[in-house]
């Protein structure tokens, strides 16, 4: 069986989601019931066939390339972000965005994947393309389709190559303002390092069950996440 690496397997997988948006337009001029329409949907089935197949493939081997990484905190993520932070504020208005650290590199003293998590919140009003070209021009990718639900509108990330993690590894999660509960989550770590250190724990724990499935990693955190984010706002309000 022939072998495809992951640059080849990303072409051919916008080769056939080019063809299917294609063949859906041609169905559209179709009488129904012919057989060149008959045809064009067995077509665009087949294409859907082959998409899905090449998607299991890619997430085989993102499984191998972008593992589940713990490492102890480290200090210049935080400058690492500051950095992103500026970048991003040369290419959006700082007047309709609002930018803030999350995720766990955003904890002092713990123990996180060295990712550095971004929200940035942004008006209703905003024109999504506009965003869209802004992160293409500092070497970012837009996730059109993520694997697991979240409360992102979009998701972009930068750092990950064909041969793994780079040095500097960033996800900008996009909302629209309001959407805190990250920061809520963030702020309560921060000030109470006992649950900090039951949230390392359980990190710890999961990465041994879940260390080539980011998506199983990420849903088993959720609970403690949604506990911990009620507590919080029972007790305290983010300004």
């Amino acid at each position: 069986m022939i072998k495809y690496n992951k640059s080849e397997l990303e072409e051919s997988l916008k080769q056939f989601i080019s063809l299917i948006n294609k063949s859906e337009k041609v169905l559209l001029k179709l009488k129904e019931n012919s057989s060149s329409y008959t045809l064009t949907i067995r077509r665009i089935k087949a294409y859907h066939t082959a998409v899905s197949l090449i998607e299991k493939e890619l997430s085989d081997i993102r499984a191998k390339l972008y593992p589940i990484i713990l490492s102890e905190y480290n200090a210049k993520w935080k400058d690492w972000y500051n950095t992103e932070k500026t970048l991003i504020e040369k290419y959006m208005s700082k007047e309709s965005i609002i930018i803030n650290h999350i995720g766990s590199t955003s904890v002092p003293g713990l123990v996180s994947k060295p990712i550095i998590d971004i929200l940035l919140e942004i008006d209703k009003k905003t024109d999504l393309q506009e965003i869209k070209s802004a992160f293409a021009k500092i070497k970012y990718v837009c996730l059109e389709k993520q694997t697991i639900d979240t409360n992102d509108i979009m998701l972009f990330i930068k750092g990950y190559t064909d041969k793994g993690f780079a040095e500097k590894v960033f996800h900008i999660h996009v909302r629209y303002k309001g959407n805190r509960d990250e920061i809520i989550f963030r702020d309560f770590l921060c000030a109470n390092s006992k649950t900090a250190k039951e949230y390392a724990k359980l990190k710890l724990r999961l990465k041994s069950d879940y260390e080539f499935d980011r998506d199983g990693y990420t849903n088993a955190k959720r609970d403690f996440i949604v506990k911990i984010v009620n507590q919080a706002k029972g007790k305290n309000k983010v300004n």
